[in-house]
């Protein structure tokens, strides 16, 4: 095994152990393998133990400021079931939400509908109230998903994949034999779907958190209303 294929297994460890790793581990001790050369001047332990140690700082700042997901939804008896999905729909798009989905059908001879929307977080329970009054409310659900301790786990998951990739480029930067450049590639390819991965997911986090969802069913008939 060449000296740049022990730094790369060396790295592999590295990321799988510390894709694991807890958001409130504080320290993470990581070594070069027995017989891994380290003289080409990359110091493989002490940057991703700095990327580590932010974690716990991370954690701290996310406990002063909760990331949390608010949906709801609404049963109502309506006098008429398009005018309430319009006037719903007027009213989120009003507070710069959108409609997520909008059915309008017959069960029976009774109209029915199933409408979701979105609307900024903060608008959420003003805008429940308003929906609420459209109608008579026959049932009620309201949810709330902390998420934080997903997010922040996340983040320090690609901080750690990042300082991973800067490793594995400084390798690239020196690898001379063909085998070693695909075996670096391979390895940057898998972090990087990594990478792309988490990232999608906080995204998904971050809009959800931003803008919560309100389903409301409708109809004229109380018995086909869920």
């Amino acid at each position: 095994m060449s000296k740049i294929q022990k730094i790369i297994l060396a790295l592999g460890i590295a990321v799988i152990v510390l894709a694991g790793l807890s958001v409130f581990l504080t320290r993470i001790s990581i070594s070069t393998p027995s017989g891994a050369d380290d003289s080409f001047g990359i110091a493989i332990a002490p940057s991703l133990m700095m990327v580590a140690q932010d974690e716990s700082a991370s954690v701290a700042n996310a406990n002063s400021e909760r990331l949390i997901i608010k949906s709801g939804s609404l049963s109502m008896v309506v006098k008429d079931v398009r005018d309430s999905v319009s006037a719903i729909i007027k009213y989120a798009e009003s507070k710069g939400g959108f409609v997520v989905s909008s059915n309008i059908s017959k069960e029976g001879l009774a109209p029915y509908a199933e409408l979701t929307v979105r609307v900024p977080a903060k608008e959420f329970d003003t805008g429940l109230g308003e929906v609420k009054q459209m109608g008579e409310v026959k049932s009620e659900q309201i949810n709330g998903q902390d998420v934080t301790e997903e997010y922040v786990d996340l983040q320090a998951r690609i901080k750690n994949l990042r300082a991973s990739e800067s490793q594995f480029l400084e390798i690239m930067n020196r690898a001379v034999k063909i085998e070693d450049v695909l075996a670096v590639q391979r390895e940057l390819t898998n972090i990087r779907a990594q990478i792309e991965s988490l990232q999608g997911r906080i995204k998904y986090l971050a809009q959800s958190a931003e803008m919560s969802a309100l389903t409301v069913y409708l109809s004229t008939d109380p018995n086909v209303l869920p």
